[in-house]
């Protein structure tokens, strides 16, 4: 499957439905730091590149898992 970004239109009436969504994730992802959690899983050797990319708010997901993964 080629990973290419997608553009996907979004009706203007949900638009107050995903600013509430990101706040709730902007703090979300405030406790997760400060639980001091390891970061997103990131594609190929993007952590490599970037080291701090993984706990960047940018590279979180919009729908996260209910339990933070834990790896030995």
């Amino acid at each position: 499957m080629p990973k290419k970004d997608r553009t996907v239109p979004l009706p203007e009436t949900i638009i107050p439905e995903i600013k509430k969504r990101f706040q709730f994730l902007k703090e979300l992802h405030k406790c997760d730091i400060e639980e001091n959690y390891s970061g997103v899983f990131l594609v190929n050797s993007l952590g490599k590149k970037y080291p701090q990319a993984a706990k960047e708010f940018t590279w979180q997901w919009l729908f996260p898992a209910i339990h933070l993964t834990h790896v030995p």
